[in-house]
């Protein structure tokens, strides 16, 4: 893994190798984390992901990428529920259970009527599993590789990315 984090975004940092960064993380703290690839920028944010078993069973990269989203959607619904309410809009009660619902699980229900999103997870649903995706608006996390776990955050404000061209 090469990847330096930056507390001052002003001076880039100088790779190890004397060539360019590949890619780059902007914290929401300010902080910036400078990789080699996407899997190093994850490797910083999830601690002991490096350390992971590449031959386990059970893909444990994809579990850790999981365990970190999954309470970042339930905090993102919880904030949109709270917005709801304060807009005076009434959930059905199949709506609510949906919302509020363990994110790493199926939602329960087959369309989300309200405008603000439910957030779910693209893992609890085809291809991954036999559930359909629920019709609305869904904001769908994905937690399937480091490119759409990273796009995840950033949809959820947790950092922004970017990546050099050549």
């Amino acid at each position: 893994m090469v990847a330096v984090v930056a507390h001052d975004a002003i001076r880039l940092p100088a790779h190890p190798d004397g060539g360019a960064w590949i890619c780059g993380w902007l914290k929401p703290d300010g902080d910036v984390i400078f990789a080699d690839s996407l899997s190093d920028v994850v490797g910083v944010l999830i601690d002991g992901y490096d350390d992971l078993d590449d031959e386990h069973p059970d893909d444990l990269h994809l579990q850790a990428r999981i365990d970190v989203l999954a309470p970042l959607a339930a905090q993102a619904q919880t904030l949109i529920l709270a917005d709801l309410a304060t807009a005076g809009v009434r959930l059905s009660e199949d709506e609510l259970t949906a919302a509020m619902r363990n994110k790493e699980l199926y939602a329960g229900i087959s369309r989300w009527n309200p405008s603000e999103p439910l957030v779910l997870m693209t893992t609890a649903y085809q291809p991954y599993t036999d559930q359909e995706k629920p019709e609305g608006a869904v904001l769908w996390l994905d937690p399937t590789n480091e490119a759409a776990f990273l796009g995840s955050l950033q949809k959820l404000g947790q950092g922004h990315m970017w990546v050099q061209s050549f």
